[in-house]
Formats: structure tokens, sequence, C-alpha cells
């Protein structure tokens, strides 16, 4: 008895190996039932299909590519979410990251899909207790606007704490800091967090950091003399240092411009660590 898939369509696949490059695929998503797990299965959509896999290229064909499928196990899922700072291959379209945990896909389809998308799989993989809001469908409104208001929640209140591995620095050994951790881009200060319990190793505040900074693979910051960590630099790798790069600078900007309010009723010097 075949497992019944209760989704299938294609998406754009993001690689990484040779620089940010997207690829179409075709995917199918099942539920859990007597016959499986539930999982997201996905392979190489067939040339110049736009739908149905029984397209052009002939059986033989779409048994090798199934042969080569991925498969994600949503019971694995850490997290299901838009994502915000990354370019799509096309206009109309949005992007959204699927974290289990080994592993960051990031997938794209037009904004509609992409919401369908995340809002299936969000229901197999927790329950539906992680669904994204369904107001710009019931309210009347205007949708891609209502959209828009629920990414920028979701960045600020969901999206802010990720899997990082810190790099080997002079601040770092000081600190006696290896391996794996979560670094969590509060509104006010970074804080890294052990792997398993999530306790508070150290907390870095923004008004404390000289400067900081990202590339694709990486998110890096130096720290000033007043941090609990003492100064020097700490950097992290992760594929996700677009995203903490932006949570942190719009923490700081924010931080500036009530520091900026602030002064003009009240002026006051500022520490010379103070990247604002």
């Amino acid at each position: 008895m075949m497992d019944t898939h209760v989704k299938e369509g294609q998406l754009y696949v993001q690689h990484l190996k040779f620089g940010k490059k997207w690829k179409k695929n075709w995917f199918v998503l099942y539920p859990a039932s007597q016959n499986g797990i539930a999982r997201l299965e996905f392979f190489d959509s067939p040339s110049g299909s736009s739908g149905s896999i029984g397209g052009s290229g002939g059986s033989s064909n779409e048994k090798t590519r199934k042969l080569d499928k991925k498969i994600i196990r949503l019971s694995e899922c850490i997290s299901i979410l838009p994502a915000l700072t990354e370019p799509c291959p096309k206009e109309n379209m949005a992007a959204f990251c699927v974290e289990t945990n080994d592993k960051m896909h990031v997938f794209a389809a037009e904004k509609t899909m992409a919401k369908d998308w995340m809002d299936t799989m969000c229901d197999i993989a927790f329950q539906g207790g992680s669904r994204s809001s369904n107001v710009s469908d019931c309210n009347g409104g205007p949708p891609d606007l209502q959209m828009s208001e629920n990414l920028i929640y979701y960045s600020r209140e969901e999206v802010n704490e990720f899997w990082v591995t810190i790099q080997r620095t002079e601040a770092s050994e000081r600190c006696g800091l290896t391996g794996s951790y979560w670094l969590k881009a509060e509104s006010d200060v970074l804080i890294l967090k052990e792997p398993k319990t999530k306790r508070n190793i150290m907390v870095w505040p923004y008004k404390l950091l000289r400067r900081y900074g990202r590339d694709r693979l990486m998110f890096s910051f130096e720290a000033g003399r007043r941090c609990d960590s003492g100064p020097g630099s700490f950097t992290f790798e992760t594929k996700q240092g677009n995203e903490i790069f932006t949570l942190v600078d719009q923490a700081i900007q924010s931080q500036k411009a009530l520091s900026e309010e602030r002064h003009l009723s009240c002026p006051h010097n500022f520490d010379s660590d103070c990247p604002l």
C-alpha cells in the first residue's frame, strides 16, 4: 500500500556549494501514517516541466530522479519560517527556511504558494502549533501588507535564536568557548546559550559592541572591554549570518534613535565602546 501525500509541486532549492544558486526540484509532502513517517521528499524537477512529473523525460528518467531523492523528516524540524533577508530567484517570490537538527534548507516559490507550503508543513510538523497567521485571509485587508506585518513579527519574536559553531579566536579561548551553541539576538543583547539546557553562558549588550559583521558563512563581532567576556573578537560559523546581522543591526539602529532622543532632552556622555 502506497503512502498518500497531502501536497506536491515545484519549488526552488538553494545550493551553497558554489555560491548561492537556485535549482528547481519537485516536492512531495507526506503526513505520518501507518505506512510511513511525516516527511518532505524532493528530487530533480523534469527539464522544462511546469507541473506534473509525468511530462517529457520518460518513466525511466523519472525513476532515476526518485532514486536520487532527498528526505527531510518533519519530526526533526526545529523551525519553518520566512527567510526575510534572502534574495529570491524571481520577482514576486518568497523564500522560507526549514531548519532541522543538522541542516538549514532554504526554499523559494511564488509568495502565495510559499505561504501555503509553510502552513501545511507547520501543521504536520508541529501539529498546528506553529502555523503562520492567516489574518490576511479572513479580515479582508490587503494580503501583501498583512503578510509583511506578520513576517516582521516573526523575525523579532520567533526567528531570533540560531545554531552556531564558535571559531577559535584569542577571546573565545580566553573564555573557554568551543563547539556549537545557540546564539539568541534579543532586542538589546546577544546571548550565547548551552546547546542542550539553553542556559545562558555569555551576554553581550549591543551598546558595548565595538563592531559587527557577517559573510556568507559567518557572523562576527568585537566585544568592548566592559563586556563580561572582556574585549576581543568572536566569530561564529552559521548559514544564517545575514539573519543575525539584520536583527542586531535593526536593534542597534533602534537603540541609536532612542539615544538621540534622550540626548536632545538630557545630554550625557556615551561609553567609547558603544557603536551607537
